[in-house]
């Protein structure tokens, strides 16, 4: 018996040994979970953090769009109004309009549409000089905030002895944000709803 005291010792000492090593795994095994879980959570919360000031910046965007009216289109009614004016006030000899309706302002690769849409004016114009013509472009790229000239074609029209003629063929065009709205279920209550707009492009010649 005493010489069997020193190996019970010795078995129980590597036994102590074998479960602590195995409780140290196991804690380690623990610990690094811990930390890829709590790296996880880190990440995922630095993600959203990043997603909410993404989305705060895009609100402001669009706040500060809505202001200058880059949400919606021009109303045509302005776009014939200002045309009309300049006929008049810039006594021009003819003049031919189209305001065609909205489409993307970049041409989708695939199904998914974009709210990114672009509107263009075009018209053929007769004036007295370039003094009218550039009088001309300034009123329609005040008509609305975000109205460009896209591009013009200018030609001198001479017919017999008549003065000189300007003839002008221009693109104006205007890109904007439109926003998505909720169908609304409309009630009929008896009165003639007015036709929709936009389905068909809208023409005005117009000559003196």
């Amino acid at each position: 018996m005493p010489v069997l005291a020193p190996v019970a010792l010795a078995l129980a000492a590597f036994a102590l040994l074998l479960f602590s090593h195995h409780t140290l795994e196991s804690a380690q095994g623990q610990r690094d979970a811990a930390r890829a879980a709590l790296a996880g959570a880190t990440a995922e919360v630095s993600r959203t953090e990043d997603l909410l000031r993404r989305d705060q910046l895009v609100q402001a965007q669009l706040s500060r769009l809505q202001q200058q009216g880059l949400d919606r289109p021009v109303d045509e009614l302005r776009w014939h109004e200002a045309l009309g004016r300049a006929r008049q006030d810039l006594h021009l000899s003819a003049l031919h309009y189209e305001l065609p309706t909205e489409r993307p302002a970049v041409p989708a690769a695939s199904s998914t549409s974009s709210s990114l849409r672009a509107a263009t004016l075009r018209f053929d114009a007769v004036l007295r000089h370039e003094e009218d013509f550039l009088a001309l472009l300034q009123r329609l790229e005040h008509v609305g905030t975000g109205v460009f000239t896209r591009r013009c074609r200018l030609a001198l029209a001479q017919n017999g002895e008549a003065p000189a003629r300007l003839n002008a063929h221009c693109e104006l065009e205007r890109v904007y944000i439109r926003r998505e709205e909720r169908n609304t279920v409309q009630t009929d209550t008896g009165a003639d709803a007015p036709p929709a707009s936009g389905g068909t492009p809208l023409r005005q010649d117009q000559e003196r």
